[in-house]
């Protein structure tokens, strides 16, 4: 935290919107994402998917810029030495997604980043993601009522019961009159692409 405070760096936890809806990020095992994005689109549920950490197949992106979904990069709590390659990974899985090189969003650890971590991800030009509320789509819905702007960071494990269960928040959501969306589409920022060759 006072790393953060020293180099400016403040994590995205709520996007300030007009919209009634959150943004969604969705943490699943990677070779599980294309089929999980094809069912949720399927109950017309669009988010934003976290990337493991690796640049996905091109194949996968396309499916899911053509679902209507987004990725996200993602930097992974590692060992001790993990955080000098930030900058490297940060930059493939943008390369790979089609990001803007110096200005685009990506999902943090949940512990936070070390120091390192924050250096190196900010000369990267990149902005970390923490969410306002992390939970398991199979967890119990949590107490607070949600707001609009949240940043939603929900884990699925690729089973039945996960998706019930963030069917289930989705509802919730609608009660509360709030919609989910990909986290672009609160934030203004250009949809993720696969890169042309």
């Amino acid at each position: 935290a006072v790393a953060s405070k020293l180099l400016h760096v403040h994590a995205l936890s709520v996007v300030k919107t007009d919209q009634p809806d959150v943004a969604l990020i969705v943490q699943a095992p990677t070779g599980e994402t294309p089929r999980l994005a094809s069912e949720l689109a399927a109950r017309g549920i669009h988010v934003s998917f976290a990337d493991d950490g690796v640049a996905p197949a091109s194949a996968t992106i396309a499916k899911l810029r053509y679902l209507g979904d987004e990725l996200l990069p993602e930097v992974r709590a590692g060992s001790l030495l993990h955080w000098v390659r930030t900058r490297a990974v940060l930059h493939s899985q943008a390369r790979a997604l089609g990001l803007h090189r110096h200005h685009f969003y990506y999902l943090q650890p949940p512990g936070g980043l070390t120091v390192g971590q924050l250096v190196l991800a900010r000369t990267a030009g990149a902005t970390p993601v923490s969410g306002a509320l992390r939970l398991d789509a199979d967890a119990p819905l949590p107490q607070r009522p949600m707001r609009a702007g949240d940043v939603l960071v929900v884990g699925l494990d690729g089973s039945s019961a996960s998706l019930v269960g963030l069917e289930r928040l989705i509802t919730r959501l609608g009660g509360e009159g709030l919609g989910a969306e990909p986290l672009a589409w609160l934030t203004g920022a250009p949809p993720t692409s696969a890169t042309s060759n």
